[in-house]
């Protein structure tokens, strides 16, 4: 027997509408991955998922994220690779590849997620650009 108490308090969503909901933060990211450069809000990707900015948050909290944290992860994904890969590419340049303006706001940011300043990840962090090839 089924009690008033015992009915689940959160709706629980049909199918179709978690769909939709995977399905536009699916569309969503794959906007920010190939606009991260860009200086990205949350107004611009909604307009460009062809939706509310509401209907935006809600897929991505739906993923138990945010739309701030997709962009910061995803732009810090893309500076660390820039960090290793072109190790030439001075850290104020790699800043402005990801949309941060601000080198010092940059990297607080990247600390943030991996822990150390971008200097010290390149220095650190993966193959050295030696001239010395691997054996």
């Amino acid at each position: 027997m089924v009690r008033c108490g015992d009915a689940p308090r959160r709706p629980v969503h049909r199918l179709r509408t978690v769909r939709a909901r995977q399905q536009r933060y699916a569309d969503a990211v794959a906007i920010i991955e190939r606009e991260y450069a860009r200086p990205l809000d949350l107004d611009a990707v909604a307009e460009a998922c062809v939706c509310s900015r509401r209907e935006v948050q809600r897929a991505f909290t739906a993923q138990g994220t945010t739309f701030r944290d997709a962009l910061v992860a995803i732009r810090m994904r893309a500076a660390a690779e820039l960090l290793l890969n072109q190790r030439h590419v001075p850290i104020t340049e790699v800043s402005a590849r990801v949309a941060y303006l601000n080198v010092s706001q940059f990297a607080r940011a990247f600390r943030r997620v991996y822990g150390c300043a971008p200097r010290e990840y390149r220095a650190n962090a993966g193959p050295r650009d030696s001239g010395v090839l691997a054996a």
